[in-house]
């Protein structure tokens, strides 16, 4: 199936996250299959994507995967869907160039799939101006189709009237729906952004709510029709996966503290022979029977940091486990001597990275990177190249010997994490489909 819209919005925070879980909630609820879709690297919005739809959302990023792994993804994951719903990434056209660039934007992912557009618009303050806003973004970059409007933070069914009325007086693409101002459809949020869905108790009430809305305030009907209007994807697929390797057990730490992986990313350590087996550790669980490899993804230690220390069972399973262990962000700061949380207090950690974690007022980092391997490890030799992702509050004392040298856009080069016997931990998240030899280099890790 090739029916899929983007919900794009004109900036953070204008409210396509509400959108896209309530369409999700709503189209589910009709007994459609709905895949979504998020532009860029984020793990939290595809958190409530998975609660809204029942299936994991896959992450569609220019920067890791390119084009043709895109439209592979999308065609793969739609495969057995009856719509895609793809959210955007901040604004419109925000990404990481500049000038007339659009890399990684959703304008960009929008052109590359040929994906219509659905523009939120907050429309708390105006009403007419919400179509020049529209004219200005349906203009402003040939290849992307702004096929429809939904308007957020509506203060009325009037004021939605005299904006659709609006659109409609200047040839514009139409309204297609509206959520209302309530307060009911924010999300509580912190230092990294959304509080992930899976830490909500109230989640399935929220989204029976949001759902119900959006059936009353959204032409869902229409949607559809624009979805269908979608071109279809315009390459062939890519060579399908080499054979598998021997299985692999693999297991890998999910749970609040640590859920921080891409969907696809897990799906090709599986192409490639692994048998992905979850664990939490902060229930006390014990690694599971069999495990040769373990992943530690990133998540939010900081915040159930005594809880953690405190779980002596997967403690002393980890410390003692001789298979390879990949770590990102959260995971290393679990792998760390100890954790320093805001307040001051110093928690100790499993003391497998021999470095120090701490908690710092101000984000560290942010944003895209391009990684060389300063030392061989588990994702391959010295020299291997990965691209990946950093978003982190704290900080790594010196990890001698550190793991890799990362380079950003306009920032000085800078060294991250460690590497050691059969262990590599840093702040650095990659995506193992766009990054297939450092994936099979863990498995076969297992394997020495």
């Amino acid at each position: 199936m090739t029916a899929r819209i983007m919900i794009a919005g004109t900036g953070s925070n204008s409210g396509k996250t509400s959108f896209t879980v309530g369409i999700l909630a709503a189209l589910r609820r009709r007994g459609l299959r709905v895949q979504a879709f998020k532009v860029g690297p984020d793990f939290i919005d595809p958190s409530h994507h998975l609660a809204a739809s029942g299936r994991p959302s896959v992450n569609l990023d220019a920067f890791f995967h390119g084009r043709r792994l895109v439209l592979q993804l999308l065609q793969d994951y739609m495969a057995d869907a009856d719509v895609g719903i793809v959210e955007g990434v901040m604004g419109l056209f925000d990404g990481r160039g500049s000038g007339r660039s659009l890399a990684s934007s959703s304008a960009e992912m929008a052109r590359w799939t040929r994906t219509p557009v659905l523009l939120v618009v907050d429309a708390s303050g105006m009403a007419g101006s919400a179509a020049a806003v529209v004219k200005g973004y349906a203009g402003f970059s040939r290849g992307v189709h702004i096929a429809g409007v939904l308007v957020n933070r509506v203060g009325s069914e009037r004021h939605y009237r005299l904006i659709a009325d609006a659109l409609a007086a200047h040839g514009l693409p139409p309204a297609v729906g509206y959520l209302s101002q309530e307060k009911a459809w924010q999300r509580p949020s912190r230092h990294l952004g959304l509080v992930p869905s899976l830490e909500l108790d109230d989640m399935p009430g929220y989204l029976d709510r949001l759902g119900r809305a959006v059936e009353e305030t959204v032409d869902l009907d229409c949607i559809l029709h624009l979805a269908q209007t979608a071109d279809p994807l315009p390459e062939p697929p890519l060579p399908r996966p080499a054979t598998p390797m021997p299985r692999v057990t693999v297991a890998y730490a999910y749970d609040a503290a640590f859920h921080f992986y891409y969907t696809a990313g897990l799906r090709a350590l599986q192409e490639l022979g692994a048998h992905l087996v979850p664990f939490s550790p902060l229930a006390g669980e014990d690694l599971p029977p069999g495990t040769q490899a373990l992943l530690l993804g990133g998540g939010f230690p900081e915040l159930y940091a005594e809880e953690l220390a405190s779980r002596t069972t997967p403690i002393a399973a980890i410390r003692a486990f001789d298979g390879p262990i990949y770590a990102e962000c959260g995971g290393m700061m679990y792998l760390a001597r100890s954790l320093t949380l805001a307040d001051g207090r110093k928690i100790p950690m499993l003391g497998r990275v021999p470095a120090d974690v701490a908690m710092q007022e101000r984000l560290q980092a942010l944003g895209y990177g391009e990684a060389q391997m300063l030392v061989a490890s588990i994702l391959g030799p010295a020299g291997t190249a990965l691209r990946g992702h950093e978003f982190h509050w704290s900080s790594l004392s010196a990890g001698s010997p550190f793991a890799m040298e990362v380079r950003r856009i306009g920032r000085a080069p800078l060294v991250d994490g460690f590497a050691g016997r059969r262990l590599l931990a840093s702040y650095f998240h990659i995506d193992f489909a766009a990054n297939r030899r450092a994936a099979r280099s863990f498995l076969e890790a297992a394997g020495r």
